[in-house]
C-alpha cells in the first residue's frame, strides 16, 4: 500500500470491513498506534456526545414558530392596547362634566 489509510478506513478495519488493510495494518507501526488511539474508550466518547448534544433537527423551524408567534402576540397586545386607549378616551368625553377639560 502506497499510503497510510485514513481514520475512516482505520475504524472500518476494525469493524472487519476492509480486509484488504490486514497486510498494511499488521506491518505498520504508525498505523497500528493511530488503531490504539482509536479504539480507546475517549475516541467512542466524542461521536457519542456529539450525537447526544446535536441540536434537534427541526430546531430552526421551531425558532422561527416562536418569533412568528411573539411578533403576533405584540401585534394583538398593540391593537388591544388601541382599542383600550379609545375606550378609556370615550369613558371620559362621555362622563365628565362638561367645560372641565383634561
Amino acid at each position: 500500500m502506497a499510503r497510510h489509510p485514513n481514520k475512516r478506513q482505520l475504524l472500518q478495519w476494525l469493524d472487519g470491513e476492509a480486509d484488504e488493510l490486514d497486510e498494511h495494518v499488521d506491518t505498520c507501526e504508525r498505523c497500528a498506534r493511530t488503531l490504539e488511539g482509536l479504539e480507546s474508550p475517549e475516541a467512542d466518547l466524542r461521536p457519542a456526545l456529539l450525537s447526544l448534544l446535536a441540536p434537534p433537527d427541526d430546531l430552526e423551524q421551531r425558532i422561527n414558530d416562536r418569533i412568528a408567534a411573539r411578533v403576533q402576540d405584540r401585534r394583538d397586545m398593540a391593537l388591544f392596547s388601541s382599542l383600550l386607549g379609545v375606550s378609556v378616551e370615550t369613558g371620559r368625553v362621555v362622563f365628565e362634566p362638561r367645560g372641565r377639560t383634561a
